[in-house]
């Protein structure tokens, strides 16, 4: 099989997230939707100013398989305020979330992540009823948002105007996984990059795809609620135990 080009990670849509992240802003930062072995570890870590208001904000997580195109999977409301340290997890237990989400919350495969201020969409809405990857409306005023494809599987990445990252081809430049997830460096408003991480593709192709000019860097530990931990380096082998001792 030949290395998949990224196709999706320029497609446009007729509505799309407002200019770059300031710093000062609200913003996705960090997001794993694959971690290793069974998924109980994913989470989305925000990035903004302490103590601002999180309230008029909701995370959404839309479908980007053929499956169920366009679909609504999450519609999370937010709630309270900004910690002091700027980071915000929503996500499994093992993440020590600020809002708690059940195991599994996140699809593997395509799907786009969404922060959206005054969501006017439901949990369950079919944003795509064309089932040709661009959003049918507005479901509020898109902040920010990331996406995850393989194109090859048919996978819609990128609604909204998000970034599309993957597939990961692994060490061989040949396969196509599920990215495992994505961060910025730097924080809050750096260029987004794959997160590999140790048990998300097969033992004979441990490694993450670091030639694409899309993912100009490799982050090799998820941190959820600290800072990212950004290349270019190389990736290494690691497990979530080592990960929440080091950096939580």
């Amino acid at each position: 099989m030949n290395k998949v080009t990224l196709s999706l990670l320029a497609t446009a849509s007729t509505f799309v997230f407002a200019g770059a992240v300031s710093a000062q802003a609200l913003s996705l930062n960090e997001v794993v939707a694959n971690d290793s072995s069974t998924d109980d570890q994913e989470f989305v870590e925000l990035c903004g100013t302490p103590g601002m208001d999180l309230s008029s904000y909701t995370l959404v997580v839309i479908e980007g398989e053929s499956t169920a195109m366009g679909t609504i999977d999450v519609a999370q409301p937010l709630s309270g305020v900004m910690p002091a340290d700027g980071f915000y997890v929503i996500g499994d237990a093992a993440v020590s979330p600020d809002l708690l989400m059940s195991a599994n919350w996140i699809e593997n495969g395509g799907e786009t992540v969404l922060l959206v201020q005054n969501f006017t969409g439901s949990q369950g809405m079919d944003i795509d009823a064309e089932n040709d990857c661009v959003a049918d409306g507005p479901i509020g005023t898109i902040v920010d948002a990331i996406g995850f494809a393989v194109p090859s599987f048919g996978d819609c990445g990128s609604y909204y105007g998000a970034l599309a990252l993957g597939p990961d081809t692994g060490d061989s430049g040949t396969a196509n996984f599920d990215v495992a997830g994505a961060a910025r460096c730097t924080d809050c408003d750096g260029d987004w990059g794959m997160i590999c991480l140790a048990g998300t593709e097969p033992a004979t192709d441990p490694g993450c795809d670091t030639n694409n000019a899309f993912n100009p860097y490799v982050v090799s530990f998820a941190s959820p609620g600290s800072q990212n931990l950004c290349g270019p380096v190389s990736v290494e082998s690691s497990s979530w135990g080592h990960i929440k001792s080091d950096y939580r």
